[in-house]
């Protein structure tokens, strides 16, 4: 899985994570399915990033999301400064109906899509901070791993 990670988070980890559970986690998924789990909003994480980097000194963010809107958003928003790990990202317009992103994702390969996963938990592992816009398995797993080691640490309220 390290080949996968970027080179920055093998050597250095002054680097802000940032989880963005979107897809079938957004506000109009949840009405359709009645689920409870609400995420903070995009343009909150977009300013909590900027105010964390600003705070402690990152340069750069790792980025974890399946979301490809909530991706290129945060992409243009901080250009290469935003480092991610190649993926499958997937969006869906929910006022057409609810497909969870596993659906969206039809996934072939479960073995590469697990490198991958892996990858991604290590690099936000290896991250001085994260933030996360739900408090999720993605988050609760790099955060035991990381044993709370953190310089900084939130899960953004909505």
């Amino acid at each position: 899985i390290y080949e996968l990670m970027p080179e920055i988070l093998k050597r250095d980890n002054r680097v802000l994570g940032v989880i963005l559970s979107g897809t079938d986690y957004r506000p109009d998924a949840n009405k359709i399915v009645n689920r409870h789990p609400v995420t903070a909003p995009l343009k909150k994480m977009i300013d909590k990033c900027k105010f964390i980097m600003e705070l402690y000194g990152y340069e750069t963010l790792f980025l974890a999301t399946e979301d490809l809107e909530y991706f290129e958003i945060m992409e243009n928003e901080f250009g290469e400064r935003c480092l991610s790990i190649d993926q499958k990202r997937v969006y869906h317009d929910y006022c057409t109906g609810y497909k969870s992103c596993a659906d969206l994702l039809k996934l072939e390969n479960g073995k590469e899509f697990g490198r991958k996963y892996l990858a991604i938990i290590q690099s936000l592992v290896n991250c001085k901070a994260l933030i996360s816009n739900i408090h999720n398995n993605t988050t609760w797993m790099a955060e035991m791993l990381n044993d709370s080691r953190y310089e900084y640490f939130e899960v953004v309220a909505p």
